[in-house]
């Protein structure tokens, strides 16, 4: 059985976490060369408040009830399992699947879901060209309804893993 690794505990009053976990998010995904399937994986490196968009995508989350995006505890403590989640990926312990997904932003687009329903974390790629996937996101997931989705997807598409090649 896969063990993840201890999640950091975040502390809100010191000023520094923000980039000791950006200083993880560099060393374990940003400069850790990852691949999946065979196909390197890309990270939104563009900088927003000098760090790169993918890391706040990570750890931020949005809110309903302000529909903007948020720091998340969760999120902040798991930030080096995204690097655990790809570098295990062909893992039993991590179901997967490769679904289309209609997006307002970005129209339909193949994305593929790593999830481990026992630490309930997911890893979301999608898939950009023959030789390339871009990590979405990768996120705690805490509601039910998720995780019952989640689910019935893992059951219901192909797992991109156990067949030649993917979709594009």
């Amino acid at each position: 059985m896969l063990s993840f690794p201890e999640i950091i505990p975040f502390d809100w009053n010191d000023p520094e976490n923000l980039n000791k976990c950006y200083d993880i998010y560099l060393r374990s995904l940003y400069l850790g060369n990852h691949y999946f399937l065979g196909k390197k994986v890309h990270y939104d490196d563009k900088e927003i408040d000098g760090k790169h968009a993918c890391f706040w995508h990570l750890i931020t989350r949005n809110e309903k009830d302000f529909n903007e995006r948020y720091p998340n505890r969760e999120r902040l403590e798991r930030i080096h399992w995204t690097a655990f989640m790809l570098e295990n990926s062909e893992s039993e312990d991590i179901t997967c699947w490769e679904e289309l997904v209609r997006t307002k932003k970005r129209g339909e687009r193949y994305q593929t879901f790593l999830y481990s329903k026992q630490y309930k974390f997911v890893v979301i790629l999608e898939l950009q060209s023959h030789d390339l996937y871009r990590l979405v996101t990768s996120y705690y997931v805490d509601e039910k309804w998720r995780k019952d989705r989640f689910k019935q997807h893992a059951k219901r598409y192909r797992d991109p893993r156990k067949s030649i090649g993917s979709a594009v």
